[in-house]
């Protein structure tokens, strides 16, 4: 299982799947149930009324995935944990 590292290493645009993408510096993580971003050391997390309010300092997306998805710059945003 992977989860998103604390500290993202975000060095250019990229995307890597239609939910994990980085768009102008900012890295987006969407599921069926929320929308994350990480964008100046802090991660936030989007509202009802569509914006982004900060998810508090050292806490982490809920944003798990099973497997590790082979493409470039995946590890520099993901990080393996233990079941």
């Amino acid at each position: 299982m992977f989860r998103p590292r604390e500290l993202p290493n975000i060095t250019k645009d990229i995307v890597i799947n239609n939910d994990i993408y980085v768009v102008a510096g900012i890295l987006y993580l969407n599921s069926a149930e929320h929308q994350f971003k990480h964008e100046k050391g802090a991660w936030y997390i989007k509202v009802d009324d569509g914006s982004f309010v900060e998810i508090g300092q050292g806490a982490m997306p809920g944003f798990i995935l099973e497997e590790r998805i082979d493409a470039t710059g995946f590890d520099d945003f993901f990080e393996e944990i233990e079941e």
